[in-house]
């Protein structure tokens, strides 16, 4: 027996990834998670680089961690002439983790209710293409001009994304008063 087939056992036909519109569902919630991990990772990588920590035990800890793995190599930099020089380093940290409040309150939102959205009112593969593709389009250039500094590039990408929000919540919406 197949895993597919054993899955399919279980789970309704509309959570697969036969399904075209879950498949395209998976591949937007996997974009725009490695997106916020990547995010992530990123700061973390610069407060290393800056020994630009937000909290004192960080400070303490970060050393130390590298230290052990890199056999004792890791020095700690204590002046500031010290710390590698990246163009707007005091802004660039605030920044990045900006966008991934930004992010943590926007991601979700969407794709809990894309998910209630195929479930509901089973978009077609074309239409739900276009909305998933449009929303990961827009978080993608909403952080890079976040960054950059770009407006109106930040808001006409943050406004777009809440449109395709929007226009799934009302999908769903007019699915359930309609199918009631």
């Amino acid at each position: 027996m197949q895993v597919h087939e054993a899955i399919e056992k279980v789970v309704t036909p509309e959570l697969t990834i036969r399904n075209p519109v879950f498949r395209s569902f998976a591949l937007t919630a996997g974009v725009l998670g490695l997106k916020m991990v990547a995010n992530n990772l990123v700061v973390q990588t610069l407060r290393n680089m800056t020994n630009n920590f937000a909290y004192a035990e960080d400070r303490a800890l970060f050393p130390a961690f590298w230290n052990a793995l890199s056999g004792g190599n890791y020095t700690r930099r204590t002046k500031p002439e010290d710390k590698p020089t990246l163009p707007q380093q005091s802004e660039l940290i605030p920044r990045l983790n900006a966008a991934a409040i930004n992010d943590a309150v926007n991601v979700p939102i969407f794709l809990l209710l894309s998910f209630t959205w195929i479930l509901v009112a089973k978009p077609s593969e074309e239409t739900a293409a276009k909305v998933f593709g449009t929303f990961v389009a827009s978080r993608l250039v909403h952080v890079f001009s976040f960054v950059a500094r770009v407006q109106p590039f930040r808001v006409l990408s943050y406004l777009t994304g809440a449109g395709a929000t929007g226009y799934v919540a009302g999908c769903l919406l007019k699915a359930v008063y309609y199918n009631s």
